[in-house]
């Protein structure tokens, strides 16, 4: 891959994991070719057991979605509050003029965060 540097190249190719949790957040933005849906599953500690995406999206933000449920596994749902989105900006070396596409991602995980605050009564 061009013009990405080594992390979004090994991120990207992540194998694609089931999308089959309880929990589901979703945001999308047709103006700006990127649709992003997350599932996850909590275990008994209310630990994230599993977490999936699918993605319509550019190398950098399908890299974003792979690295945030990789490091999101066995935490636990406060883990959504406290993501570094300058961080995974500058990790991923996301330039300025995608940067707004993380608030699409940004958004699907805010989705993900009011299902599971509904549903399993987790504040």
């Amino acid at each position: 891959m061009t013009n990405y540097n080594d992390v979004v190249s090994q991120l990207f190719f992540l194998p694609i994991k089931d999308f089959t949790g309880e929990y589901r957040g979703q945001a999308c933005r047709d103006d700006l070719g990127t649709k992003i849906a997350l599932s996850a599953s909590l275990n008994s500690r209310n630990k994230f057991c599993q977490l999936s995406c699918r993605a319509f999206a550019c190398p950098h933000i399908i890299a974003a979605c792979n690295w945030l449920i990789e490091s999101l596994e066995d935490q636990p749902v406060k883990a959504l509050d406290d993501i570094d989105w300058n961080y995974l900006q500058e990790m991923l070396d996301i330039p300025t003029e995608k940067a707004g596409k993380l608030l699409i991602l940004k958004d699907a995980i805010i989705d993900l965060r009011s299902d599971i605050r509904y549903r399993a009564n987790l504040r």
